[in-house]
């Protein structure tokens, strides 16, 4: 199965926000990327995952609905929160900024000290999308497909006490 091309919108209009609600600076953020927007005619929408810890006038979306609304969506944590949004993105191809908020951040892409001026370049167009390899999976049971996932990183399969992984260049490794 191969992605849809990433959308690159000719203007952005409208940026989701997508975020671990544990973290402590997720707020803040999320209020200063809706203020950093407001303030150049662009509408800001979070994902229902933030709604219990953002302002009550913060607009709220299903995941659903932020895919198929926003032109970029900007992920507020660390790697594990980069990857639920991918997970959420699936193949749609909106594009998906990751702001570090964790400790080491292999997949997030910008600091959280560089948020502004990175979101400026985002709203001015001036960016590159980086294409991440997936990973799919299908899970059949008697000739009949169970389940289906996929993965930007990787999977990890339970399999009667072995687990197995896989990367996006490898077969099934047992260990």
């Amino acid at each position: 199965m191969i992605s849809k091309k990433p959308k690159i919108p000719k203007a952005i209009k409208r940026v989701g926000v997508f975020g671990n609600p544990l973290k402590e600076e997720v707020v803040a953020t999320a209020e200063s990327i809706r203020t950093f927007c407001t303030g150049r005619g662009v509408d800001t929408v979070s994902s229902d995952v933030l709604q219990d810890v953002l302002p009550s006038d913060y607009p709220v979306l299903s995941n659903e609905d932020l895919v198929k609304t926003c032109d970029v969506v900007i992920a507020l944590g660390g790697d594990g929160t980069m990857l639920r949004a991918a997970r959420v993105l699936g193949l749609t191809g909106v594009p998906l900024l990751g702001v570090n908020m964790g400790s080491l951040g292999y997949l997030t892409d910008v600091p959280l000290g560089e948020l502004d001026e990175s979101l400026d370049r985002v709203l001015r167009g001036d960016f590159h999308i980086d294409k991440r390899a997936r990973v799919y999976c299908s899970v059949w049971r008697d000739n009949k497909k169970i389940a289906t996932a996929n993965a930007l990183n990787d999977l990890v399969v339970n399999i009667k006490n072995e687990i197995g992984s896989f990367t996006s260049d490898e077969n099934l490794r047992t260990f």
